[in-house]
């Protein structure tokens, strides 16, 4: 993988999960209030360790997508656009999304501080 993909494969979850935590209904403008939401991580990596298993099969609507939060929801059509397209962009670049698996993993432990 060449070495400047690697960030922009960052960048576009991390944008995917900081838009979610901030597209919930109801914003709360009160910070002590606020959530910081994570299960849109484990939907992706357990559709995306489905996908592995079978690559011919399209995991990332059922799994992913149709049982995201408003966070994917609102993304999906400005940047993943539809289960589809990301089907084909992790089949194409399989290797980088492993790369950063761990990275986004470790988001969720902010969700405990």
């Amino acid at each position: 993988m060449h070495q400047h993909l690697k960030p922009i494969i960052l960048s576009s979850l991390l944008l995917g999960f900081y838009i979610h935590s901030f597209a919930q209904s109801g914003f709360s403008n009160s910070p002590d209030s606020a959530r910081f939401v994570t299960g849109d991580i484990d939907n992706f990596w357990k559709a995306f360790d489905h996908f592995k298993k079978d690559t011919s099969i399209n995991t990332f609507g059922k799994e992913y997508i149709d049982i995201g939060s408003d966070g994917v929801k609102g993304f999906t059509p400005y940047r993943i656009r539809s289960a589809d397209n990301l089907y084909k962009m992790v089949k194409k670049r399989q290797a980088d999304y492993e790369k950063v698996r761990t990275s986004t993993l470790r988001i969720k432990e902010k969700e405990k501080q």
